[in-house]
């Protein structure tokens, strides 16, 4: 097993929760908390996902998701090294 199996194997048992996209269950960390993008940068949004990179190179901007029985809608997407921080806001009719 090679340093990037061993990581994501690490990464994989911290990460005790889960969503669904595009029919798959992926693992990921939940957090309401406020977290600040950047000087001078806002994205409001309800929730935030992280989860690994590896697994999730097809979600995007305005994707949708299932998290804890709710449909989210992607409002921003941060990538850092080896995870994704998932910004989403509750999906209601004709807002996407």
């Amino acid at each position: 097993m090679g340093l990037n199996e061993i990581a994501r194997h690490d990464l994989q048992g911290i990460l005790g929760e889960s969503f669904r996209a595009y029919d798959r269950a992926r693992p990921c960390l939940s957090s309401y908390d406020p977290y600040l993008l950047g000087e001078d940068r806002f994205v409001s949004y309800k929730l935030c996902l992280i989860t690994p990179l590896k697994d999730n190179y097809d979600l995007e901007t305005g994707g949708a998701l299932v998290y804890d029985k709710k449909t989210w809608r992607i409002v921003h997407i941060e990538r850092a090294r080896a995870i994704l921080r998932l910004f989403l806001q509750e999906y209601r009719e004709g807002t996407c």
